[in-house]
């Protein structure tokens, strides 16, 4: 998808998946991110999406934290089979904030492609899981008070 790197830092907004890598994680190798809020000051909160099922699920038990911030998202279903080529999984303890700018100048060198929207259901599971959590800061579950 060719559009003005103007458009790009405007037009992201909830539900958006963009596919890029970052310093946040430990691995170098590019993520499906999920854009979860766009806030008022131009902070975007995204969630980050793994295919490695054992790993998040273990994480999960071993700290205590509630099963349903895992949200399962299937690749088989027909509004995410053309984004997601497996089985992804969602931590909802984990939120990762990025500001415009910073996604305008990865997007301007690159280093995004704009993967899609997620499915409302989806998004209902995953801002739920995000809210259930313990480890996301209650000023952030604030934003989300509408779900």
């Amino acid at each position: 998808m060719n559009i003005p790197s103007s458009f790009f830092a405007s037009g992201v907004c909830e539900k958006d998946i963009l596919y890029f890598s970052s310093n946040y994680l430990s691995s170098t190798e590019p993520h499906y991110f999920i854009c979860l809020k766009k806030t008022a000051n131009d902070l975007l909160i995204f969630c980050v999406t793994s295919t490695q099922k054992e790993k998040i699920l273990t994480r999960i038990q071993s700290s205590g934290l509630p099963a349903e911030t895992v949200v399962h998202i299937k690749s088989i279903d027909t509004d995410t089979q053309s984004i997601f080529p497996k089985d992804c999984y969602v931590n909802c303890n984990n939120k990762f904030e990025f500001t415009v700018e910073q996604l305008q100048r990865k997007f301007e060198s690159g280093e995004i492609i704009i993967k899609g929207q997620l499915p409302q259901r989806y998004y209902e599971e995953i801002v739920n899981g995000l809210c259930l959590s313990p480890t996301i800061e209650n000023s952030v579950k604030k934003l989300f008070n509408h779900i």
